[in-house]
């Protein structure tokens, strides 16, 4: 019996270690990033009705150097609607990391620009089908350059997109900041 309540009360203890955060070996600099991320994530959710699938995260071991984030959103827009998502979500995404000032010290540079952001959305019809051109299926920025890409059935599994064009996120910014 008391080797049964010896047992017991160590896996107490083990499942109160792992609830209370006791696995989690990520960096401070780490879990700030993230939790800058998730609340960037959580308004532009609900902001745009899309939905947030995932981060990524370039850098060294002391700073970072590059962030993105991933969606999926499940009506088609326009090019001019995705435009405007594009510059909010980036907007809210440095917002978020530039404004917390014991992450400053691990960003290179510091602080965050839109080159240092990276954001792609992929898009679905409502019903969940895949969109083809002429609507797009894919938007993306990287390095400064949003992409908006279309594709069609015959090139589902092949590398590369229908059509693709391109805009410098400068020349995003102004043309949506110059509608309102």
């Amino acid at each position: 019996m008391k080797k049964l309540l010896y047992f017991c009360s160590l896996w107490l203890m083990f499942c109160l270690y792992v609830a209370l955060g006791g696995c989690d070996n990520r960096s401070e600099k780490a879990k700030m990033m993230h939790k800058a991320v998730y609340n960037a994530s959580k308004t532009l959710n609900a902001r745009h009705q899309m939905r947030y699938i995932g981060i990524s995260e370039a850098g060294d071991k002391n700073h970072y150097k590059e962030v993105g984030m991933f969606f999926e959103i499940f009506r088609v827009v326009s090019k001019e609607e995705s435009r405007k998502i594009m510059i909010d979500c980036v907007e809210e995404l440095l917002r978020e990391i530039n404004s917390n000032p014991q992450l400053l010290p691990h960003l290179q540079p510091s602080p965050f620009t839109a080159a240092n952001i990276e954001i792609a959305f992929y898009i679905y019809h409502p019903d969940g089908k895949r969109a083809y051109h002429p609507d797009l299926g894919s938007l993306s920025l990287n390095e400064g350059v949003i992409r908006y890409s279309t594709d069609i059935p015959e090139m589902q599994y092949k590398f590369g997109f229908y059509t693709q064009e391109k805009e410098s996120y400068e020349a995003a910014s102004k043309i949506v900041h110059s509608e309102d």
